[in-house]
């Protein structure tokens, strides 16, 4: 795609349309907000589903 550099507004443009569409399925600010709770909320849940089935192993040794 080449760039005509006579008019700087339409060079301009056409530059952030390109821009732009290469953008078009990259992560935004939400969408790692989102990411960063899932991968939080899961560790906790796979530590506490951890020690939960450690009380229980415990559980059956010791009675």
């Amino acid at each position: 795609m080449t760039i005509d550099a006579r008019n700087p507004e339409d060079a301009f443009g056409q530059r952030l349309a390109r821009i732009e569409s290469f953008m078009e399925h990259a992560a935004t600010r939400e969408d790692l907000l989102n990411l960063k709770v899932w991968i939080l909320l899961s560790a906790m849940g796979a530590i506490a589903g951890g020690a939960m089935l450690a009380i229980a192993v415990v559980q059956l040794f010791v009675e």
